[in-house]
């Protein structure tokens, strides 16, 4: 996860968030300081740097400025006055205008979506699914489609993907599964009305749930074993359309697929073209 982004999602100190407003205020600036700079611009001590520097997941403040250093770019391409839920406004006649806000929407999201992923999670998730015998997808609306692109490129390398859309099957899908039963758990918010039930069941059954959300599906959390998080700047209600959310979940799906697929890389390499060359044999 950029650096910059796990400044909102670890719990801080009053002492700790000082540090992290100086970075913030001026990142380049802050590379260059000392723990001794930095704790007496801070009124903190050298102890506090250095807690700061824990909780963050980085070896020591040599690290962080690394790190701070590595994913500002990033961090400042996502930033700036755009407006995702409305990037095309009236005025905008031009199809040209139109191709590149849709453009610039998509780039802003892959790097707000790369922004919050967690590697770690991505690699524990793939390694999961590859001792599954199934993975069950429960999702509704327009991300059913992904879910289904999804299980059609498993299926090409022998991976089973079910995706039951209607109410009872999804429950009935949940009731059946166990600890070899990967399920996918997708939704924006985690406002769907079926959803953390869904979820309790899965848990109840000991089903490894990876769930893609955004940070407002924080109820959804405890029930996770694996997380990753789609760009959040698209509003859920108001908006032409799910431009940057639907773009941020195909990246995660084809990421997921693309890391399971690495995983026996030639094994699922002769396997896709083996069933390929079946399928047009006759």
């Amino acid at each position: 996860m950029n650096i910059f982004r796990k400044f909102n999602e670890i719990k801080l100190s009053e002492s700790e968030q000082e540090i992290v407003n100086l970075i913030l205020k001026d990142p380049y600036a802050f590379t260059e300081m000392s723990v001794h700079d930095i704790a007496g611009k801070c009124y903190v001590s050298r102890a506090t740097v250095y807690r700061l520097c824990d909780k963050l997941e980085v070896s020591g403040l040599s690290d962080l400025k690394v790190q701070i250093r590595s994913d500002l770019e990033d961090y400042k391409a996502e930033e700036g006055a755009f407006d995702f839920s409305y990037p095309v406004q009236e005025h905008d006649r031009s199809e040209w205008k139109i191709a590149n806000i849709l453009k610039e929407d998509y780039e802003k999201t892959l790097v707000s979506t790369l922004n919050l992923l967690h590697y770690d999670e991505l690699k524990k998730a793939a390694c999961r699914i590859e001792k599954c015998r199934l993975i069950n997808i429960y999702t509704d609306a327009g991300n059913i489609f992904f879910a289904e692109n999804f299980a059609f490129q498993m299926m090409e390398i022998n991976r089973q993907v079910h995706v039951p859309e209607v109410s009872y099957m999804q429950r009935l899908a949940a009731a059946t599964s166990d600890k070899n039963t990967f399920s996918i758990v997708i939704s924006f918010g985690g406002r769907a009305l079926q959803i953390e039930t869904l979820c309790k069941i899965l848990k109840d059954r000991n089903s490894p749930v990876l769930l893609i959300s955004s940070s407002e599906a924080k109820t959804l959390f405890p029930y996770a074993d694996f997380r990753l998080l789609l760009s959040p700047h698209e509003d859920h209600y108001q908006k032409i359309s799910s431009f940057s959310t639907r773009i941020s979940l195909l990246y995660l799906l084809d990421m997921l697929y693309t890391c399971v697929f690495n995983l026996d890389y030639e094994k699922n390499k002769e396997a896709k073209t083996a069933y390929y060359h079946q399928m047009n044999k006759f």
